[in-house]
């Protein structure tokens, strides 16, 4: 274990390093200047110009790509990200500040997903054929064809202005910190990104369980005696969790963008946001933060997911 671990930590760091190269470069390609999108068109006369090359020469974007590149790596490896174009900040106490708000959201998101596909998915697979495998199949495929902001906007408009039962936006309304005040203001983009996902883990758990309900092992239980939830409960559900924990692993982008998304759609102060912001400013510092930010998540998701192997299979073993 301890070998593997050290592998796989080696293998991260050398993905991290490749993201970062491709994605300083794609941005310094983007046609468009952070430098003169500071300078408000009102204000460029005779000598805006000036000002824009001395500016660009105190970030140091007038240097070759590859130099920009590795001053900002060596940087970077003592934990310094560099500071905001917009806002002369901290790309670390930017990221920080808006890191708690979106993990909170998405593990809670991912977990409400999960409990709904998987008694979904498991009653659809062994009521196939028949109403319940219909009905699930319905919500499923609705769930993954609606877009999330399209829900989004729908429960604003339903549950906010013409129900007034749940606020539209923020995590908390201002000078009203209560447990309940939080509660409200999670529940819409919560619901929603969950609904959104639990699509495809329905029809992910729903396909692993039928396939495990044909194995040779099932008719030797039943032959035993095991009666038909013994079975399914303590053999077939087991062994067809482990494709559905790989899909639940590869989803961590979807579920990331998802999140993004309705961040966006209910003014919740997370990095979706943020990373909205940035796109449009061209804040490269800030970008490659959050891009370095999506890939430490999905590959200790991936990390995480290789561990759930061992505790579902115990004849799974990591080398």
């Amino acid at each position: 274990m301890g070998a593997y671990l050290v592998r796989r930590v080696l293998v991260s760091v050398l993905v991290l390093v490749l993201v970062s190269i491709g994605i300083f470069w794609l941005f310094r390609l983007a046609p468009g200047d952070p430098v003169e999108m500071m300078l408000p068109p009102q204000n460029r006369g005779p000598g805006s110009e000036a000002f824009i090359a001395a500016k660009r020469a105190e970030l140091g974007l007038d240097e070759p790509v590859w130099v920009q590149y590795f001053t900002w790596l060596g940087n970077a490896v003592t934990g310094d990200l560099g500071y905001s174009l917009d806002t002369g900040r901290s790309v670390s106490d930017l990221l920080g500040e808006r890191v708690g708000p979106t993990v909170y959201l998405m593990g809670l998101s991912l977990l409400l997903a999960l409990v709904i596909a998987v008694p979904l998915g498991l009653l659809a697979a062994v009521r196939k054929g028949r109403f319940a495998d219909y009905a699930a199949s319905v919500v499923s495929l609705g769930a993954v064809c609606t877009p999330p902001f399209f829900l989004g906007i729908l429960g604003i408009y339903v549950f906010s202005l013409k129900l007034g039962l749940l606020p539209s936006a923020g995590m908390s309304t201002p000078g009203q910190y209560s447990v309940g005040d939080s509660l409200s203001h999670l529940l819409m983009p919560l619901v929603i990104l969950a609904f959104s996902q639990s699509g495809q883990f329905t029809r992910y758990v729903r396909s692993s369980v039928i396939a495990e309900l044909h194995a040779d092992y099932v008719r030797t239980a039943e032959a035993k005696g095991v009666s038909a939830t013994g079975v399914v409960t303590r053999h077939v559900l087991r062994n067809a969790l482990i494709p559905v924990i790989t899909i639940v692993a590869l989803s961590l982008p979807n579920v990331l963008a998802g999140a993004v998304v309705i961040e966006t759609v209910f003014a919740w102060p997370g990095m979706g946001q943020l990373a909205i912001a940035s796109f449009q400013g061209r804040d490269y510092p800030v970008i490659i933060g959050f891009a370095l930010f999506f890939s430490i998540m999905v590959l200790l998701s991936n990390l995480i997911a290789d561990l759930l192997y061992t505790l579902v299979d115990p004849r799974v073993s990591l080398r």
